[in-house]
């Protein structure tokens, strides 16, 4: 067996990037089977001073974007701001190269953290934000629980029922995975010394301390870290779904404490997580974590902006998510395969208080998440339950998808791990592809969706045409670059921007 930025005033930082998961983790004991807590919004600590309720995170409309001087527009709805932190500014930058993703070019929007100078210039500006037209949207950014608890350990392989049961060691056959494949753990961070994952540990960064530090405090990213990537074939501990890979912790999350064993985050360290893998190249992402009381569209728009493909949990409270949303779950966007949990007997999971939500139309596929062995924060292992260890198994399949097939494009590979499920009657209106995840199918099945390199081949009329990375051709629309327009006649004109094709407006 066998991988036009902008800097903005007052701009800060260096690495710009993280975010923030939901799934249970351990102490230094070992105890029961770990559960995933459930996510609530809650109210901001006074006397914690990342949280004061002094900042703002703003959506600029894809059209204010695009224009040259949309920083005039925004200052006259700003009162006391002393610090603008574009955090989109690698998604910008993705924007200017040759074969930029067209889905992004169309869908792209500007994400600003604003700080104020008290909560009443915090406050003032909100109301005149929300009225200003090129303002799509304006928000405090909300916290999260992660989740909780202890378990015990297990280094036999045997019990790694979850492997098995997607068909990962046919798999291995074809490939166990390239360390030149990174995978943004975007979560508590990573225990990146633990035996079995310290050679694919890849340097990562806490976007909350604003350190290079990003070591887990909690024991969730360890865990998912684990099942996407614990080193394989090494007569120690646990096998990931790739044996080689590059596992990058970015961490945007804090714990609470003893007293109340929560972890926590806020919208802002997700965006910058988000950030941070586009402008570092990473094209796969997880995101176990969740809100079933927030829709923040802040984090929506950095989820659209990213061009790489995400696994999300898809919650852990037994309900349908097209009913009682979870998000970021239930915004199921094009660029994230959302994941629930089934168990040993390809049933939903359920432990008697928590199970896996579901969804005919929002949720994807299930994936193994009851009682799962991985590595653990104390540098032992640790069993956990939820769709928080489902989401791994799925991110882990698709980085090893592409170690092997180089040439396939990432929607190619989102079709193949969704169309090659195994089909099960008790997935039927549970989820979008009835069925549960089975890597060796999608290994020996790869899919193809077609791709867009927007090389000009010819235009006609309303359409343009480029070629596929398979040599088909492919009809586009025109992309309006509304950054570079004239008047004629009394009548505007704007060119494409992959084609240079001219029209009206």
């Amino acid at each position: 067996m066998n991988n036009k930025t902008k800097n903005l005033l007052f701009s800060v930082s260096c690495v710009a990037a993280m975010a923030v998961l939901s799934l249970p983790f351990t102490s230094k004991q070992t105890g029961p089977v770990l559960n995933e807590t459930k996510i609530n919004r809650l109210a901001k600590s006074d006397d914690d001073e990342q949280t004061k309720a002094n900042r703002l995170l703003v959506v600029l409309s894809h059209e204010e974007t695009m224009k040259p001087n949309w920083e005039d527009n925004l200052g006259s709805s700003l009162v006391g701001a002393f610090n603008i932190r574009n955090l989109s500014d690698a998604c910008e930058v993705a924007l200017k190269r040759p074969k930029a993703n067209k889905n992004l070019f169309l869908n792209y929007k500007r994400i600003l953290e604003i700080t104020f100078s008290d909560e009443a210039a915090c406050a003032d500006s909100l109301q005149k934000l929300k009225e200003n037209e090129g303002v799509e949207s304006a928000e405090m950014p909300f916290m999260e629980i992660c989740f909780d608890s202890t378990t015990p350990s297990d280094t036999d392989f045997s019990d790694q029922w979850g492997l098995t049961k997607i068909g990962a060691p046919t798999a291995w056959d074809y490939t166990t995975g390239s360390s030149s494949i990174k995978v943004a753990v975007i979560d508590s961070g990573m225990k990146s010394d633990h035996e079995d994952l310290s050679s694919n540990a890849q340097p990562g960064y806490d976007f909350h301390a604003n350190s290079s530090d990003s070591s887990d405090s909690f024991g969730h990213g360890t865990h998912v870290s684990g099942i996407i990537g614990a080193k394989g074939n090494n007569s120690k501990g646990v096998a990931g779904v790739c044996w080689d890979v590059g596992l990058v912790p970015l961490k945007c999350s804090y714990w609470g404490g003893w007293f109340n064993a929560k972890c926590y985050a806020d919208s802002a360290a997700i965006i910058s997580a988000l950030n941070y893998a586009q402008g570092n190249g990473i094209r796969f992402a997880n995101m176990s974590f969740g809100s079933s009381t927030a829709e923040n569209n802040a984090v929506k728009t950095a989820m659209q902006n990213f061009s790489g493909l995400i696994a999300v949990s898809a919650g852990n409270t037994g309900s349908d998510i097209s009913i009682n949303p979870t998000y970021p779950a239930s915004w199921h966007l094009p660029n994230t395969i959302v994941v629930g949990a089934s168990d040993e007997n390809d049933n939903l999971w359920s432990d008697g208080t928590d199970s896996s939500n579901y969804s005919s139309a929002l949720v994807d596929i299930f994936a193994p998440g009851s009682n799962i062995l991985s590595t653990s924060k104390n540098g032992s292992y640790v069993r956990a339950n939820g769709t928080s260890m489902a989401a791994p198994f799925v991110i882990g399949s698709a980085a090893l998808l592409a170690s092997y097939y180089t040439t396939l494009n990432l929607n190619s590979i989102r079709e193949t791990i969704i169309w090659n499920r195994t089909y099960n009657p008790t997935f039927y209106g549970k989820c979008v592809a009835a069925g549960r995840l089975n890597l060796a199918n999608a290994m020996q099945n790869p899919l193809h969706a077609h791709s867009y390199d927007h090389h000009f081949v010819y235009a006609n009329g309303s359409q343009h045409y480029s070629y596929c990375d398979c040599g088909a051709y492919v009809m586009e629309g025109h992309v309006h670059d509304m950054a570079n327009t004239w008047w004629q006649g009394g009548v505007q004109y704007g060119n494409c921007v992959f084609c240079e094709h001219s029209f009206p407006l």
